[in-house]
């Protein structure tokens, strides 16, 4: 298995979960709250970014949720390179593609 690094980005802490499966798969994971008083959610449990824009350098993959305008984020912040495919991002396009990954790497679901 290739080990990727992910970066979830999320305002309500709504990926946690999916964040934490793709930790316990292998990969680096850094996780993004939105937040503030939701930030605690899944410590101990998946490593924290503070500033995703800094660490979108970092990351192969990055995650955005799909709640109240992260598709327009997500298509004006990454950059081409981080893109999956030339179509516009969406935060649906991204989060099959991280199942896609998590698929691969541990078989039929």
């Amino acid at each position: 298995m290739e080990k990727k690094k992910f970066l979830f980005v999320s305002l309500s802490s709504l990926i946690g979960d999916i964040a934490w499966q793709v930790l316990k798969e292998g990969h680096e994971v850094r996780y993004y709250i939105e937040a503030q008083k939701e930030r605690d959610i899944a410590d101990g449990f998946v490593p924290k970014s503070s500033n995703w824009e800094a660490d979108a350098d970092w990351a192969d993959l990055i995650v955005f949720d799909d709640t109240l305008g992260q598709g327009e984020k997500a298509s004006a912040s990454v950059p081409r390179e981080k893109r999956s495919s030339e179509a516009p991002l969406t935060p649906t396009v991204l989060k099959t593609t991280a199942r896609s990954a998590r698929k691969s790497s541990s078989g039929p679901a």
